[in-house]
């Protein structure tokens, strides 16, 4: 038995709440990706796996795309790109992507890269543990995008979802696998959230 008033919402408010409360479930989400640009993505709380739009196919014309990753504050983010190719018509103004430093206004530009098949070796590395990666496109020709994989520093043999066992020469080896690794086009795959070492 149920004492008071029986309080009731008015006809049709159910599917209005309902709409509501789904509607800021993914707007969370989102949050970690913003634009119209994005492919893949999986941003887990210690690594983590992003592509472009459409990869490993022709990303679209006039796309951008920015991914927020953070990590525990006592950790730095670090970044490794497996396939790099956008257009590099007039040095990088049109389609490129942008590493930064942070999250937000006071962020700073650790990189900017452009170019078909380029080779990124180096590994993007945090001074904090917030990085934010941007990617822009015009009108271009060429280019199929990228695939980038990110761990925390503490992980210093990072790979991506594109390295597989030939790539290594030692007899035997242990690499760390990011997050989100399952991709049909890619043999060494981690699990989510976390990754894994094989």
């Amino acid at each position: 038995m149920v004492s008071g008033r029986e309080r009731r919402l008015p006809p049709g408010t159910r599917p209005a709440v309902a709409s509501l409360l789904l509607l800021l479930l993914l707007r969370r989400d989102a949050a970690a990706q913003k634009g119209d640009g994005c492919g893949y993505t999986v941003l887990g709380p210690e690594s983590g796996t992003f592509t472009s739009i459409n990869y490993p196919h022709a990303y679209p014309n006039s796309t951008v795309c920015e991914w927020e990753i953070r990590v525990k504050p006592e950790q730095r983010v670090q970044l490794k790109f497996g396939d790099f190719d956008i257009d590099d018509s007039d040095s990088c103004h049109f389609n490129y992507v942008r590493v930064y430093n942070g999250i937000g206004p006071t962020r700073t530009e650790i990189g900017k890269y452009c170019g078909l098949g380029l080779q990124v070796d180096k590994l993007n590395e945090s001074k904090s543990n917030e990085i934010t990666v941007q990617f822009m496109s015009d009108i271009h020709f060429y280019g199929h995008g990228f695939l980038a994989s990110y761990s925390t520093t503490d992980k210093p043999d990072l790979i991506t979802c594109l390295d597989t066992a030939s790539h290594f020469s030692e007899p035997e080896f242990s690499k760390y696998c990011p997050a989100g690794c399952v991709l049909p086009f890619a043999e060494i795959y981690g699990t989510i959230p976390h990754g894994y070492r094989d």
